[in-house]
């Protein structure tokens, strides 16, 4: 067998091969790429919403001028505020930006009816007194906040591949609905 042949017959086969495996491997890459970066910035906009849930309070929803420490509202007798519109629309993304990591892009975050509503509730119970068998009524008021938002966060794609699966943006929505405790004051009559 003749070397010389058998090399001039095989001299384009590398090109071949490559040119019908690049197209697949290009595709993969770019398919990677972009199924990272939307996980990615699920995962942000995940912790940012989590973040968000428990950590606005009332410092956030006035100005400095106005704030007042949820103990004097309870103390005052304030039963109930209730704040909406900008103000907390603004708090949810300032706090949903504190909490993000790189790559969050805060123009791309849309909070819409936002209301947080603030109130207390007062519960009476017996507790031993210091007189034996005897008991004195107890008096626990407890301040609750409501947060409740609806939120999207568009997400865009980095290739060409990414745009045309996802589209030229992927939404991710969330509806903001949490209770929590801010502070308790218990006092015996």
């Amino acid at each position: 067998m003749d070397i010389k042949k058998l090399i001039k017959k095989e001299k384009g086969q590398g090109i071949v091969e490559f040119a019908l495996v690049f197209p697949i491997f290009l595709a993969i890459m770019l398919a990677i790429i972009d199924f990272s970066w939307v996980a990615y910035q699920s995962s942000v906009f995940n912790q940012g919403y989590a973040h968000a849930s428990w950590e606005i309070g009332e410092k956030d929803l006035v100005n400095s001028s106005q704030l007042v420490d949820n103990m004097v509202y309870m103390q005052q007798g304030v039963d109930r505020k209730v704040y909406s519109g900008l103000v907390v629309e603004n708090a949810i993304k300032n706090s949903i930006k504190q909490s993000s990591l790189w790559g969050f892009k805060p123009s791309n975050l849309i909070v819409t009816n936002a209301v947080v509503e603030a109130e207390n509730k007062e519960t009476s119970f017996d507790v031993p007194s210091y007189k034996a068998q005897e008991y004195t009524t107890a008096r626990k008021d407890t301040r609750y906040m409501k947060i409740r938002a609806d939120i999207e966060y568009r997400v865009v794609p980095l290739t060409f591949f990414g745009k045309t699966f996802f589209g030229d943006t992927l939404t991710i929505r969330k509806s903001l609905n949490s209770e929590r405790t801010v502070a308790e004051l218990q006092r015996t009559e």
